[in-house]
């Protein structure tokens, strides 16, 4: 299969013939070339295919037209004779600004006469140079600027279908064919992707820290089970007793709403009580059971008032149970 430009002319300036470039890539899948890509809105359309580029240029106008509704000039160039269109770049040796070198591409060669008969008009800056095929020009000031398309440099050409693009343009729809010359294909996004797993990261304080669902170790700690389990990393904190250097939220502090917390933050008085209560909450839900933490400088009345709760939790579960009186 060969690599294939299409070029359109006169759609979507100035609100006129609009079309939507995925519904573009549609019409070329509907014809017969599937996999097509398009660049910018001015109708640049890179496909690959088999056959005469005549009878794909065909198929193509006929497909928008049934889509659209209206005609739309298409040329087709291969992407051989999109390299002899930059290797035949004109004005050799000088550093061109690519948006004010434009090439007109004709839909049919002209004659030596006619090419000859095209040139630029006395007094306009414009450097042209013509050949059968295509119409290289040079706009120093710039297109917008310029009034050579209100001059009869283009009367030579009588009705000829052509279509105009910049540098910049050619050398990204070559970028695009490849240097095989086929449709280079975007890489296939997975349809369910699957969130790879986060590698443990290391802190430099110590420590080993559960966040997300994943547990990070902090340089310098052993100690496991000691964190809270958060999805905003900012919130990782250590609640170890006597970790070193364990940074401990106060009891201000507002709290991500992803953070599963202690059902315990004890002060100093917590005891052997809260341990136990807190173990036997761990082995109520099976699993191992954990130290109490140890809530250092941040004792507040709601952390008193809930730690007095835990200790009278604490006595009832760890009391021997009495006599049933029925």
């Amino acid at each position: 299969m060969d690599g294939y430009v299409a070029l359109l002319r006169g759609i979507n300036v100035g609100g006129h013939k609009k079309v939507p470039m995925a519904e573009l890539r549609d019409v070329f899948a509907d014809v017969g070339y599937p996999g097509a890509r398009t660049y910018i809105q001015s109708g640049n359309v890179v496909f690959d295919g088999v056959g005469d580029p005549a009878s794909a240029r065909d198929r193509i106008a006929s497909g928008i037209a049934d889509r659209f509704g209206f005609d739309v000039p298409v040329i087709i160039r291969s992407a051989a004779e999109l390299d002899a269109v930059i290797a035949a770049r004109p004005f050799p040796g000088r550093d061109l600004d690519p948006a004010k070198l434009t090439v007109t591409f004709l839909a049919r060669p002209i004659t030596d006469e006619t090419r000859r008969a095209v040139a630029v008009p006395d007094g306009l800056p414009e450097e042209a140079v013509v050949t059968t095929t295509e119409v290289y020009i040079y706009y120093p000031d710039g297109q917008g600027k310029s009034t050579l398309d209100r001059s009869p440099f283009w009367k030579p050409l009588g009705k000829a279908v052509t279509t105009t693009r910049n540098w910049r343009t050619i050398l990204k729809l070559r970028q695009m064919l490849g240097h095989d010359g086929l449709p280079r294909q975007r890489p296939a996004r997975p349809t369910s992707p699957q969130a790879s797993p986060r590698k443990p990261s290391v802190d430099s304080e110590g420590g080993e820290h559960s966040f997300g669902g994943h547990i990070t170790r902090r340089r310098g700690c052993a100690h496991t089970g000691c964190c809270v389990r958060s999805t905003n990393r900012a919130t990782e904190r250590c609640f170890k007793n006597g970790f070193p250097g364990g940074r401990l939220p106060s009891a201000n502090r507002r709290r991500s709403p992803g953070v599963a917390r202690h059902r315990s933050l004890p002060s100093r008085r917590g005891g052997d009580g809260v341990e136990a209560a807190l173990a036997g909450e761990e082995r109520a839900r099976g699993r191992a059971a954990v130290p109490a933490p140890v809530l250092r400088g941040a004792t507040r009345h709601r952390n008193r008032s809930r730690n007095a709760r835990l200790e009278q939790h604490a006595r009832r579960s760890t009391a021997e149970p009495g006599p049933n009186p029925l």
